[in-house]
């Protein structure tokens, strides 16, 4: 009896606690280590957005998984989107993530396009700012 009301609990500061493999950036991520370190690979494309999937595909992460050393850093969650600030070895990465049906999802394609986004638009106003300077 004692059992069942430990798992019960346990399941009950699950749900409440809205935990999951995909409830924040954070367990994206750490799902998809764990997938890559365990050969998983269905796993660790399912830790990514649908069109990541559909446009690319998704690289086998496994040996980089199991033989680097990963750090978690801060998570900023802005909306529907967010960044997990990761350190690989030593390079420091920012990990775009996007919340796809309620659930989050590594965006490296989105991130690309928010930064294409904003080049051109800066690349944009400089050229218009050198269109008034010259008037």
């Amino acid at each position: 009896m004692r059992q069942v009301m430990v798992v019960g609990l346990a399941l009950l500061c699950v749900a409440g606690c809205g935990g999951g493999k995909y409830s924040s950036p954070t367990t994206t991520f750490d799902t998809m280590v764990a997938a890559a370190k365990a050969g998983n690979q269905e796993e660790v494309k399912a830790c990514f957005t649908k069109a990541t999937r559909a446009a690319v595909g998704v690289a086998d992460l496994s040996e980089r998984a199991k033989t680097g050393k990963i750090v978690v850093g801060a998570e900023k969650i802005e909306g529907e989107k967010a960044t997990l600030e990761v350190t690989i070895d030593d390079s420091k990465v920012t990990i775009a993530f996007v919340k796809e049906d309620g659930e989050w999802r590594i965006d490296p394609i989105g991130s690309v396009m928010d930064a294409l986004k904003k080049g051109v638009s800066g690349l944009i106003q400089k050229g218009l700012d050198t269109l008034k300077g010259s008037k």
